[in-house]
């Protein structure tokens, strides 16, 4: 039994070495802080030859991996340089605001900062920025997106440069219907776009009485053009009907008995008689219409005048001296 338990003891043993080896050698593995920055700036350095030589894309895959160990102004302007060079003025407008982000504070790169404010400077007439905003009772996870890319919501709060042309925003978020939105952006130019997703806008109560009070006015107005054209009428048919007495007095003057004497010129008193007898209907269509449009007219204005002012009554006791009943007071439409 003893020699069982040896047994089983150097097996632990050995165990706890073999661990206790490959953690060590794993921790060799693992290169330094110090080391990890050493390859970086050995990278960093061969990047700038290959930006040199014009081998931009290579130079630009190099300085995203030293961004990836460290990020820096100097990384971001080149990171913009070559994206500028490569004709892709959006990244390298992004790259750039980076770039003045980081090394603001940092005196050593003061002349970075200002070498990348003049190249933001040139590129803002190159492309477009769109401002995002979302009202206050938007979803806490809101996703918005602008042509299908994701757009964060640290990048919501600043300008988004885009490619000048047109542009779809769309967001989504739980319990809300989605939000589409498009927009065409030129060369230089900066909009802003709100995202109303989530909060449906409450209408003002002056809303109501602005579009009563407008519909008041409109109907008042139409009633006084109707009466002021039917009153017209009225008057045209008075002043035929005057006419038509005139020719039927200029009638009986010319031919008392009916019997014109010789003499009398036919022609013009055929032509008196055929005015009365179109004077007459046209001054009762008239007097109708005009009347009807007066009526109308009346009726548009009262009840414009009614809906302005409701009517305010008031109904109680009424007692005095012999005397008993009920009291109205008030005013009716």
């Amino acid at each position: 039994m003893g020699v069982g338990l040896a047994a089983s003891f150097r097996r632990m043993l050995v165990a706890s070495f073999a661990c206790a080896l490959l953690g060590a050698r794993a921790a060799w593995a693992q290169p330094s802080e110090a080391d990890r920055l050493a390859g970086a700036r050995a990278l960093f350095s061969e990047a700038l030859r290959d930006e040199e030589a014009g081998r931009l894309s290579d130079a630009l895959q190099k300085f995203e991996r030293v961004r990836e160990v460290r990020d820096t102004a100097p990384v971001e302007y080149r990171i913009g340089s070559c994206n500028e060079g490569l004709g892709k003025p959006v990244a390298a407008y992004v790259a750039y605001r980076d770039a003045i982000a980081l090394g603001q504070d940092d005196a050593n790169s003061l002349d970075v900062v200002r070498g990348a404010l003049d190249r933001l400077d040139a590129l803002g007439h190159h492309v477009a920025r769109l401002i995002l905003v979302l009202p206050e009772g938007a979803p806490p996870d809101t996703e918005v997106r602008i042509d299908d890319a994701p757009v964060s919501h640290n990048a919501i709060a600043r300008p988004v440069p885009v490619e000048p042309g047109p542009h779809v925003v769309t967001a989504v978020a739980t319990g809300a219907p989605p939000f589409r939105s498009e927009i065409v952006l030129p060369a230089g130019a900066q909009a802003s776009v709100t995202v109303s997703i989530g909060s449906a806008p409450t209408p003002e109560p002056t809303d109501v009485s602005h579009a009563m009070a407008s519909s008041t006015r409109e109907r008042r107005t139409a009633g006084f053009l109707l009466a002021g054209a039917g009153t017209a009428m009225a008057v045209a048919a008075v002043v035929l009907l005057v006419a038509r007495e005139d020719d039927i007095a200029a009638l009986d003057r010319a031919c008392p008995t009916r019997a014109c004497p010789p003499g009398t010129n036919a022609g013009a008193l055929e032509s008196i008689r055929d005015h009365a007898l179109v004077e007459g209907p046209l001054a009762a269509a008239l007097g109708g219409v005009g009347a009807a449009l007066v009526g109308l007219g009346a009726y548009l204005v009262l009840s414009a005048r009614a809906a302005q002012d409701p009517p305010v009554a008031a109904v109680g006791p009424l007692v005095a001296q012999d005397t008993w009943g009920i009291r109205v007071m008030g005013s009716f439409p």
